[in-house]
């Protein structure tokens, strides 16, 4: 009986301390403490987030029901134009056709973003280093587009957790720049939110067009996106 006691015990110690200390719990707590506002699924595998952060308007989501999960934080910047530009690993994840085609069961529209993905031309930086890690693309622009890159950036990049960067694709476009991350799952799909939200903000400031920034251009490469 003693044994049978302490092993109920020890069981729900556990069951406590599992539910307290979760990534969904810890999310939620977090969320609470500044204010965001939280919503998740009743099954625990999506989840929404909403917040404001120095005058940043943002939203994270992450759905844990695809077959490649996938989590995306999209900082909503209000300056509208008719061009896409992409950022990712070069031997990082692809985007999954099951997560483009969820949205043909799902009923819900394909991203705009899709469309311009398959259109974007490499784009080539004035930083080497970050030319040979990291594949830069744009589509839709009226003309060449130049884009300066700078170590701080780079490094900022080099630095995200190898969970994150392998599957890291960063959207801009529509007044709203996309950190997307295909691959989350379980309790990784609960992430690193601030620390993203700070890479969607020097990505805001790193991804304009010329003409938003009033710059030289020059003629990018033809160089398809894969």
């Amino acid at each position: 009986m003693v044994c049978l006691a302490g092993g109920s015990l020890a069981a729900l110690v556990w069951c406590v301390w599992s539910v307290a200390y979760s990534p969904l719990t810890q999310l939620k707590l977090q969320s609470r403490r500044k204010r965001w506002q939280y919503e998740v699924d009743l099954d625990g595998l999506s989840y929404r987030i909403r917040g404001t952060t120095d005058n940043l308007c943002w939203e994270a989501n992450w759905d844990g029901h695809l077959l490649n999960p996938v989590f995306e934080l999209t900082a909503y910047e209000g300056l509208t134009a008719d061009h896409w530009v992409f950022l990712r690993l070069r031997r990082g994840r692809e985007v999954s056709i099951s997560t483009l085609l969820a949205h043909a069961f799902t009923g819900q529209v394909q991203p705009a973003w899709v469309i311009g993905l398959s259109q974007a031309r490499e784009v080539q930086t004035n930083l080497p280093e970050f030319d040979r890690e990291f594949l830069l693309a744009a589509a839709g622009h009226g003309q060449a587009l130049q884009i300066s890159i700078s170590p701080e950036y780079l490094a900022r990049l080099k630095n995200l957790p190898k969970t994150i960067l392998v599957g890291l694709m960063i959207i801009w476009g529509e007044g709203k720049l996309r950190v997307r991350v295909e691959g989350f799952r379980g309790g990784a799909g609960f992430a690193p939110i601030e620390q993203l939200l700070e890479l969607a903000r020097q990505s805001l400031q790193q991804l304009h067009c010329p003409a938003e920034r009033e710059s030289s251009v020059e003629t990018p490469s033809t160089t398809g996106m894969r």
